[in-house]
């Protein structure tokens, strides 16, 4: 067969599914955006399609009031608000929502919106983990009273979060490790450790990157699943047998394992993300904050998950389990090197008896393979201390069983105390070198011995700072540690949305006299939610779901327009045009819109 018939072949392979016509938006988890909202749910999964205009869900839900309601919703992709539209639950059949009654409804449903997708760019379909947000305001139709608030991050099905990714990065860190290796066999000692020295920082990269993920800070969801690509660096590997012995091992010793994603199929989990002031209360507290993190089960029945717990869940392993298969996968990482150092070994001993190879071939490594096993072995404890220090720090706080408790308490201190001695050790040559030659460098780097056993301490920084791998571990700790100061269950303000939600609220009070609102306290990301007495008011649909600054004063209400977002922002040029699709298309110079769909 010839290559030009192979490739139209290869090519429709590797399109990526939105050229095969599907456009859906998917979500799985819904939020409170208001405060003693009467409508929570406990499961929510909902899929809309593009191509033919229908929604269809599954919801479990407990609802608190009573009577006919409406839905309010917008739809913001990226922080500009493309739709807005409202549902009537009586006009569009959905069977335990017209009229709304007090108790728990379980329902599925389907109905048609029509084209009012059209409005919706196409980047929306096409760029991998969508920073999209649906939004719907509960108001009564009979008292004009807004009862809840809620909220779905949705996706459409695509991730930067590949296992191809994971695998090339793997790939890529152990070849560089490996040649280092390699090369050091073959006797050349001080390329070997300057090669070592700089695999050991691209190992470094990838575990920053893999610290960002774990952390709690706000990211975009593109982000998350990015920084879910190198968590293999810190042994967070799924593998369905080794789940099953983790979960038998915490049980055996005294621990009750968790069970998060068993239920993912009747309770929806909320992959939530923190704002900073949350952090500053956590610093606040202190040792107080140190407590137990077991899931976070809401007030509706869902669990809200984040940081460490956040990944856990993406890895598809159960929080309970992660410091042990992080422990397991560090272990046998190192067993499989010292396994494969020696087999070299007896590979190169028996090829250089019978003849196979010269008998000067890998002869430094033959004699002095134990010294290169030592500093292998103190290379691997280097590479493994930040993943050492998360996990068992975490497991201090988690205390999921007596026995893992043990196992963290002697990795952490033996991997400390093993760098630390390294570490000592080449300050101590160093010193000796200086008295005997008025250089460190003299001994550190003309030793064959020592540069193979300690010259992944020092090799990557110059020889008068020689001592700087102290200051290194020193900080790896701190930044490890930092991850203590995570959240702790008694979490009221659970999402950043949350006070966002409730100001576009207050802010839409129609007739009600305005608020200002309280001077802001150092972070200026802080709102206070204003109280209203007696019953909520209906939000004003003239008044944006996803207000660009929530601490200022609320725009007077203007007549709403027919098409979409032209409230959203303030000032965009295309509201108020007759004709808005033409003049955005005559008038809009960024290519970068163009680009990602914003005039489609």
């Amino acid at each position: 067969m010839k290559l030009t018939a192979v490739v139209p072949y290869l090519i429709y392979a590797f399109l990526p599914s939105a050229l095969a016509g599907d456009r859906i938006l998917q979500s799985s988890s819904l939020n409170n955006c208001q405060k003693d909202s009467d409508f929570e749910a406990s499961l929510f999964n909902i899929v809309v399609s593009a191509n033919n205009g229908s929604v269809t869900a599954n919801v479990a839900a407990v609802v608190s009031v009573e009577g006919k309601a409406v839905f309010d919703v917008a739809l913001r992709i990226y922080g500009y608000e493309y739709l807005r539209m409202t549902i009537d639950p009586c006009t569009s059949n959905l069977q335990g929502l017209c009229p709304m009654k007090p108790g728990k409804i379980d329902m599925e449903f389907s109905f048609e919106i029509g084209d009012k997708l059209d409005a919706v760019p196409g980047i929306a379909y096409t760029i991998p983990d969508l920073d999209a947000t649906i939004r719907a305001i509960v108001n009564l139709t009979d008292t004009n009273q807004t009862v809840a608030c809620v909220e779905a991050d949705f996706s459409n099905g695509k991730t930067v979060d590949l296992v191809g990714v994971k695998w090339a990065t793997a790939v890529i860190a152990g070849l560089g490790l490996g040649s280092a290796g390699i090369i050091s066999a073959m006797g050349h000692s001080d390329a070997a450790a300057h090669l070592a020295a700089n695999a050991l920082s691209l190992f470094g990269y990838f575990q920053a990157q893999a610290f960002l993920g774990l952390s709690g800070v706000d990211m975009p969801p593109i982000v998350q699943g990015w920084t879910q690509n190198f968590q293999w660096s810190m042994g967070i590997v799924h593998l369905g047998w080794m789940q099953t012995l983790c979960t038998w091992y915490q049980r055996s010793t005294g621990g009750t394992a968790s069970r998060l994603l068993d239920t993912v199929s009747s309770v929806s989990v909320q992959v939530s993300k923190r704002s900073v002031d949350l952090v500053h209360g956590s610093v606040k507290r202190g040792l107080g904050a140190l407590a137990k993190r077991a899931n976070i089960k809401l007030e509706n029945g869902s669990y809200l998950v984040y940081g460490i717990q956040r990944v856990a869940f993406k890895a598809r392993i159960e929080t309970t389990n992660l410091f042990l298969t992080g422990l397991i996968v560090y272990c046998a990482f190192v067993l499989f090197t010292v396994l494969g150092v020696a087999a070299f070994r007896y590979g190169t001993e028996i090829a250089a008896k019978n003849n196979w190879t010269k008998r000067d071939r890998f002869v430094e490594f033959r004699r002095d393979w134990k010294t290169t096993l030592k500093g292998i072995l103190f290379r691997l404890c280097l590479i493994g201390f930040p993943q050492i220090a998360v996990l068992c720090l975490w497991e201090f706080v988690q205390a999921d069983s007596p026995a893992l408790i043990v196992l963290a308490v002697v990795f952490f201190f033996g991997t400390l105390f093993t760098l630390f001695w390294a570490s000592f050790k080449v300050i101590r040559i160093a010193k000796q070198s200086i008295l005997t030659h008025q250089n460190p460098a003299h001994v550190l780097f003309s030793n064959p011995a020592i540069i193979n056993k300690w010259g992944f301490l020092y090799v990557q920084y110059r020889a008068s700072a020689y001592y700087f791998i102290i200051p290194f571990i020193a900080y790896v700790f701190l930044k490890a540690a930092v991850g203590l100061l995570d959240l702790d269950e008694d979490d009221s303000n659970r999402r950043e949305s949350l006070r966002f939600g409730e100001k576009a609220i207050e802010g839409g009070m129609g007739n009600a006299p305005y608020r200002p609102p309280s001077p802001p306290s150092g972070d200026n990301h802080e709102l206070s939610v204003l109280p209203s007495a007696g019953t909520r008011p209906a939000i004003s649909p003239s008044v944006p779901m996803f207000p660009a600054d929530p601490s200022i004063r609320p725009r007077t209400p203007v007549t709403p327009h027919s098409q979409p977002g032209n409230d959203f922002p303030p000032t965009s040029p295309f509201a108020n045009h007759q004709n808005m699709h033409e003049f955005r298309l005559q008038n809009n110079n960024s290519p970068w819109q163009r680009g990602a769909g914003y005039d489609h």
